[in-house]
């Protein structure tokens, strides 16, 4: 939920539980279990199909997002993982309401999902400038 300055070059994101990733995922599961009680097929199927919905939302809960630090020449850790030296990849999104942070390093690919509601607004356009900048970065080779 924090931001902090600990280092004069360095980003540091606390990311806090996103209420409304949580509120749209149970929608969705509520959808489908709407729908499989409309279906016209037996008990059996019925409770199947409905404990396969149940399995899944409890298997894609929302993980918690790790602490990320952005360094000042375009590098990014998640020291909770071991990552160090990521850069941000073009396959990067930013929105008004997400952004989908995806880091590569020599390791392959992690990509965060951060919702507005994680940060507070100062901290959410900060980050948001940041992930602009260094998507306009060159690549290093």
């Amino acid at each position: 939920m924090r931001c902090s300055n600990e280092s004069a070059r360095a980003f540091i994101l606390r990311p806090g539980r996103s209420r409304r990733l949580v509120v749209w995922l149970l929608a969705s599961h509520a959808t489908a279990v709407a729908g499989i009680l409309t279906l016209p097929i037996g008990v059996v199927g019925r409770a199947g199909a409905l404990l396969l919905v149940v399995l899944h939302a409890v298997w894609r809960r929302p993980r918690s997002v790790p602490r990320i630090v952005a360094g000042d020449r375009g590098t990014w850790s998640v020291p909770e993982l071991g990552l160090t030296g990521l850069v941000v990849s073009p396959a990067s999104a930013v929105s008004p309401s997400l952004i989908e942070l995806a880091l590569d390093g020599a390791g392959g690919r992690i990509v965060v999902l951060l919702c507005r509601d994680q940060l507070s607004a100062s901290v959410w356009r900060q980050l948001q400038a940041r992930v602009r900048l260094d998507l306009g970065r060159p690549r290093l080779s």
